[in-house]
């Protein structure tokens, strides 16, 4: 199972994936002769995911009260993003308030990140507890342009496009519609978001 677990994971891209096994055995084994040679063991079902319970039967040729069957249950630990610290709803996430830590695989039906840089920038949907793992449920995308900033305005029209220097008035993820100021003309005008720091003008 070992093996085939390791397998799994380098199938999966689970780095640093580790796991133990429970195997619960049946009481009659204890009532056994021991096998004279090496038990065979034969998985009877193939498992419907890498955290199923494999049932095994273990059997051990002329001794009596042979073959047995027995469950072995994994258990999965994944590295996973944990938040290092309270984070408050609205807050940007930054990569010192983040950290890695093992997270139960079977527990992580909602999603899960397995790299801080794919989570720093983003922002939380709710305040979130120290230690807790962060689910894509949890997080906003990351802040393009925030209130307040100097952004580029870029218009395109019949080909022709031309850019001027705004003033974001709201913070704006990507492909947003903020408003946005001209600080030439002094107009308020809508955009979306584009990149970082640069918006378009809707017209």
């Amino acid at each position: 199972m070992a093996a085939e677990l390791k397998i799994s994971a380098r199938k999966a891209g689970w780095n640093g994936m580790t796991f133990t096994l429970n195997n619960n055995l049946p009481n009659s084994l204890a009532k056994l002769a021991p096998c004279a040679g090496e038990p065979q063991l034969r998985l009877l079902e193939a498992p419907s995911a890498p955290t199923a319970r494999r049932r095994f039967e273990a059997s051990c040729a002329g001794q009596p009260g042979w073959p047995v069957t027995f469950i072995s249950q994994p258990t999965l630990y994944l590295p996973t993003v944990v938040a290092s610290g309270e984070i408050e709803r609205g807050q940007t996430l930054e990569a010192a308030q983040l950290k890695l830590a093992p997270v139960e695989l079977g527990k992580s039906a909602r999603g899960y990140f397995t790299d801080i840089a794919e989570v720093a920038g983003k922002t939380a949907r709710r305040r979130i507890r120290a230690e807790q793992p962060l689910t894509p449920a949890l997080l906003d995308g990351a802040l393009l342009v925030r209130r307040g900033q100097q952004v580029k305005i870029v218009a395109s029209q019949d080909g022709i496009q031309a850019s001027a220097v705004g003033e974001a008035l709201a913070n704006g993820k990507q492909d947003e519609v903020i408003r946005v100021k001209n600080l030439r003309s002094q107009k308020v005008i809508e955009a979306k978001v584009m990149a970082s720091g640069e918006v378009s003008s809707l017209f």
